[in-house]
């Protein structure tokens, strides 16, 4: 509506929303014609006599082009200028563009700043204002063909919105009056709290639901949820949409900001204020306070909001008791500290996660381009910013903010700056929780942001004294994260650290305690400028652009007497070292600091150690592709503390020395050391030794026998010792090994009879021998834990694999593939084992696989492929999830039908498991985790596929499928199944194209990347709501040769509609579109035609293919 006000104002037509001072209480929209000088005119009233501000404007507005623009001016002006908005839907509502147009910026100003909207049906039903039916129908068929499509389609997405907001619906039957006062009441409710205006919420609805489940608005009991996460990640922002939506539903509502920077009494008193809407003057103690807060909150339904706790001291003088205060009551604290939560024993933790990267996209848009996304020429710039910030809302923020209204030039410069100095808006953010550790955790902190982000755990903390608890400690104030058990850093966090080390000495890197730039390490050697600051030097020598000449001095190093830890890195690749740095070390070279923790140094140089080397603190000594050819003459003092040594492809070494002198070694690691013939019996004397490898020692004959038990050990990789013909015949008194690995030992013909005795082994590779056979006397029936076994590519005679293998309850994965193995090798006893979740029968030569398989209820992963005599696939369990059946092409177009069935009844059973679990975990108030891909199969092809799976097919790579209208409402619809039809590609070789995907990439997408045999499927909605949904991957470690004119093959994979995030179940995704890619062995496949299918709850598969 038009502003009231003759106070001038700038264009709304901008996306910025600011927050400003309000003339208004409520703005009102509605239709003139309808009820202007009748239920509006009342309502109004009503607002004005309950002591409110409201705004209205009941002059029409004609549908000139000119009046519109001048009009949509002034409404934008004025509901900026309102605390809340009540919109009257009425009959012919929709009949008038302008106001269409106002509801858009109404919703604008909603999802920007969470401002309160109160829609009211005023003798129309929501459903009609929802669909655009009835009247509104009417109203909009008018619309498609004068006004522009994309313009129309706002109009529809703002009634859409609008409609499913909480309101009034006045029906016949109903008094107006009485209608009118709950309406007044509920926005007095509303307006008399304290309203936050928040700015560009983007990725806030999906959290919302998760944190509305976890808090339980509704029920009658006490709940303290607690919000955790690294500073800038939204927390504080979550807190205030949380307090906006749902503070109308309490009889006291508090929010009590920046709680670490407020004296407890005052936070008191803030909180009694709140809460009573009385001031006590006489509350001059902490002590008697909480005992106020007590009596005078015990029978309120409160909310309260404590923004930033960082002691536990806060929480116990604010919210010390939930039996304080009345039932229904809810309690949120924000802080960057998990463990505060943890110790207060809140009822539920919401750890706040960044944003994904198309929401980072439009955040960052928001603030450089005032619009969600980036301006023509800057596409590739803003790419590089949002993957840097990692999802942090404070990082895109800042960034966006400083570069707005920039030329791309003056982009790359800031950009280039940033590279080496962080913004300091950032930086003073994330500083404030390194300011909070202690000194301990402090260093520890700054030694893995220099030296150690993406190293693993272990090996922290066992290089770092005190490092387990510090590294608990930095994980609960969100500091760092686990991926795969490594230590991980957000980039900013981590240039924090590194940037709280430079400034120690800005400019005089010698004087710092930690370098980790090459340049610097060079400048500190080449001029001799160490001094006794310097705790850490990490120099990666392949990092320089430029190649140099550096030299390791004993002049250098000799004020270094506080050194701990020292690494010289090279990128391996194929078994040599890539230079950029020529490292050359001095005669006489000596390591002087006595406090040397940690020496990793790839390619040293020397035949050994300095013999007056210093190594009584040392930890880990890493010296892979060095020229060592003994590790020291003599070592005059104990190394108590050593527990790895890695020399690794050290060709040249020769002799292993005594290691009486280490006796708390625990890691032995000669991997590809080719010149080592024999090891010293003495090497079962280490009763600390767990881990022993000696992988492709290729001269490596015979291992010692072992004179005695030894319960260290856990792990033997003898993995291509090709002249290796025996292991000890006591191997059984290993007692405690879990891990033996003898892949590739040619000469090795057969396991030693006690092996049925090592009742911890869990994983056995034993592949590409043959070692089981029924003469090598040697069982696998005594191996009660074993988990693993890997034979493939073993001759594996008829009765080999007998019914014993049932024994081997503990089984998880079982690789048999190319074995040899014909029609009845496998037993029926195989259903035995209960725990099998991956069986790999490749390449063997059966017919049929034994029916026993459907009777393995855990089997996720079964292979099958190139059983070039394989007629049918027997039932699968509905377990299985990935299926590999490619190049069997004797299987026949009847056994397929049976399969596809099979198929179907795989990916129901999976989104009934997932559904169950989604039930489970939010019966738990725990977050939801779906599992897009209910199944995968890859199968012999011939260009056929079932035609059930056909909702809409199309030749080539890539296919779109229109959906029906309220799909994703429809609660039989299971999900899309995604097939196509392709055939890998003769020649040689080619380069892969780049992935546009984040590095954020799931672990086993990255795994499957990295894989020979791989398929590919992105999957795009289009409509009103484009974007990126999901990839769903196919991956196998098969090396085809498909030079021999292999026919075409069929993937089939299923997509779970459970998957589908919030923001896309609308009618705005009105059509989905699927690209197929994938490489075998380098090539690339070609796509012949691909499908996209509705999968339904009740649907079965028709006898008929494509």
């Amino acid at each position: 509506m038009a502003s009231q006000s003759s106070k001038s104002a700038s264009s709304s037509t901008s996306s910025s929303i600011s927050v400003s001072k309000y003339d208004y209480d409520v703005f009102l929209s509605f239709c003139p014609e309808d009820v202007g000088k009748s239920f509006a005119d009342h309502l109004y009233a009503a607002l004005v006599k309950k002591g409110l501000r409201p705004f209205r404007d009941d002059i029409f507005v004609s549908e000139s082009w000119m009046a519109i623009e001048k009009w949509n001016v002034q409404s934008s002006m004025s509901i900026e200028k309102s605390k809340a908005v009540i919109v009257i839907f009425s009959r012919n509502y929709a009949d008038f563009t302008y106001l269409l147009s106002e509801l858009v910026e109404i919703i604008r100003h909603r999802e920007a700043t969470g401002k309160p909207i109160i829609p009211v049906f005023y003798h129309v039903d929501p459903s009609v204002v929802r669909k655009q039916i009835d009247s509104y129908g009417k109203a909009f068929a008018k619309y498609e063909s004068k006004h522009e499509k994309e313009k129309v389609n706002r109009w529809r997405k703002a009634l859409i919105e609008a409609s499913k907001l909480k309101g009034y619906d006045l029906h016949h039957g109903r008094y107006e009056q009485t209608f009118i006062m709950e309406i007044t009441d509920s926005i007095y409710d509303i307006l008399r709290r304290q309203h936050f205006g928040v700015r560009y919420l983007v990725g806030i609805d999906n959290r919302l639901e998760e944190l509305k489940s976890l808090i339980g608005i509704g029920f009658d009991d006490v709940r303290m949820l607690g919000v955790c996460g690294i500073g800038g990640i939204g927390k504080t922002t979550i807190g205030k949409v949380l307090y906006n939506l749902i503070s109308c539903q309490f009889d006291g509502v508090s929010f009590l900001q920046n709680v670490r920077e407020q004296s407890i009494l005052q936070l008191q008193k803030e909180l009694l204020i709140d809460i009573t809407g009385e001031e006590d003057k006489n509350l001059n103690d902490v002590d008697k306070g909480i005992n106020v807060i007590k009596r005078k909150l015990r029978q309120k339904k409160v909310l309260i909001v404590l923004d930033d706790v960082d002691c536990s001291r806060q929480l116990e003088y604010l919210v010390p008791n939930r039996d304080w205060i009345g039932e229904g009551s809810r309690i949120i604290i924000t802080t960057r500290d998990k463990h505060l939560l943890v110790k207060h024993e809140v009822d539920a933790i919401y750890e706040v996660q960044g944003l994904d990267f198309e929401e980072s996209i439009n955040l960052f848009s928001l603030y450089a381009f005032k619009q969600r996304w980036p301006e023509q020429g800057y596409e590739e710039l803003s790419r590089y910013i949002v993957n840097y910030a990692k999802g942090l809302p404070l990082a895109l923020k800042v960034f966006g903010s400083s570069l707005h209204g920039r030329t791309i030039s003056e982009w790359e410069k800031v950009l280039d700056k940033q590279k080496h100095v962080p913004m300091k808006e950032i930086h003073d953010v994330l500083k404030l929780s390194f300011d909070r550790l202690d000194n301990e955790t402090k260093n520890i902190f700054l030694d893995i942001s220099c030296f150690f982000e993406g190293e693993e755990r272990e090996l922290i903390s066992r290089i770092l004294d005190g490092a387990d608890q510090a590294i608990t400690t930095l994980y609960d104030m969100s500091l760092l994260t686990f991926s795969n058990n490594k230590i991980m850093m957000h980039p900013l966090v981590q240039q924090m650290g590194q940037e709280v080390v430079r400034q120690e000495c800005p400019g005089e890197p010698g004087k710092q305690s930690r370098l980790w730039r090459s340049k610097d390490v060079h400048l500190i050697l080449s001029k001799n400028e160490g001094t006794d600051a310097i705790e850490g030097i990490f120099l990666n020598v392949s990092a320089s652009e430029d190649s140099e000449q550096i030299e390791f001095t004993s002049e250098a190093f000799q004020m270094m007497d506080r050194l701990r830890l020292l690494k010289v890195c090279q990128d391996l690749k194929c078994d040599s070292v890539v230079k950029n740095y020529e490292v050359h070390v001095s005669t006489g070279f000596e390591f002087l600091s006595k406090e040397l923790r940690y020496l990793h140094w790839d390619g040293y140089p020397l035949i050994s150690l300095p013999s007056n080397f210093h190594g009584e603190n040392l930890v880990e000594l890493n010296l892979q592709y060095s020229k060592l050819t003994r590790l020291w003459q003599e070592m005059s003092k104990p190394l108590v503390k050593l527990k790895v040594i890695n020399l690794s492809h050290s060709q040249q070494f020769i002799e292993i020395p005594d290691f009486s002198n280490t006796q708390n070694l625990e890691s032995l690691i000669l991997e590809g050391c080719t010149s080592l013939e024999k090891l010293p019996s003495s090497i079962w004397e280490l009763n600390s030794l767990a881990h022993l490898d000696l992988s492709h020692c290729s001269r490596l004959q015979k291992l010692p026998e072992i004179e005695w038990n030894l319960y260290s050990m856990d792990h033997l990789n003898l993995a291509f010792c090709k002249k290796l013909e025996r292991l000890p015949e006591d191997l059984c008194k290993l007692k405690c090994l879990k891990t033996l690995n003898v892949i590739g030992c040619s000469e090795l013909d057969r396991l030693p009879k006690s092996l049925e005795s090592l009742e911890c082994l869990e994983k056995l590779c034993a592949s590409d021998a043959s070692l089981i056979t029924p003469q090598s006397h040697s069982s696998l029936t005594g191996l009660c834990s074993l988990k693993i076994l890997d034979v493939h590519g073993t001759c594996l005679s008829q009765g080999v694999i007998s019914s014993d293998i049932g024994s081997l309850y503990s089984l998880e994965e079982l690789d048999l593939s190319y074995c040899n193995l014909t029609e009845g090798g496998i037993p029926d006893d195989i259903c035995c084992l209960y725990s099998l979740r991956v069986l790999d029968l490749s390449g063997n030569h059966f017919l049929r696989v034994t029916n026993a398989i459907s009777q393995l209820s855990k089997l996720k992963v079964l292979g099958l492929r190139h059983c070039m005599s394989l007629q049918e696939i027997p039932e699968l369990p509905q377990s299985l999830k990935v299926l590999d059946a490619h190049d069997c092409i004797s299987m026949g177009i009847s056994s397929s039908l049976s399969l596809w069935q099979n198929q179907l009844n795989c990916f129901k059973s999976s989104v009934l498991q997932e559904s169950q679990d989604l039930r489970y975990r939010r019966l738990l108030s725990l977050p939801a985790n779906g599992v897009s891909q209910g199944f995968s199969a890859v199968t012999p092809g011939n260009g056929e596929v079932p035609k059930w799976i056909s909702h809409q097919i199309s030749l080539g790579s890539e296919v779109t499928a229109k959906l029906p209208q309220d799909w994703y409402q429809n609660r039989s619809l299971l999900g899309f199944s995604l097939c196509c039809v392709y055939a890998p590609q003769q020649g040689e070789p080619v380069d892969e194209p780049k992935s546009s995907k984040s590095k954020d990439e799931s672990n086993e997408e990255s795994k499957i990347a990295t894989q020979p045999y791989r398929l590919g499927c992105e999957l795009t909605f289009l409509g009103d709501k484009i974007g990126t949904l999901d990839y769903v991957f196919s991956g196998s470690s098969c090396q085809c040769d498909h030079d021999d004119g292999v026919s075409d093959s069929v993937w089939v994979t299923y997509y779970s509609a459970l998957s589908i995030k919030k923001k896309y179940l609308s009618d705005e995704a009105m059509h989905l579109k699927a690209s197929f890619s994938g490489y075998v062995d380098g090539k690339p496949v070609t796509v012949e035609k691909c499908e996209i299918g509705l999968v339904y709850a009740d649907q079965k598969p028709q006898k008929s293919l494509r």
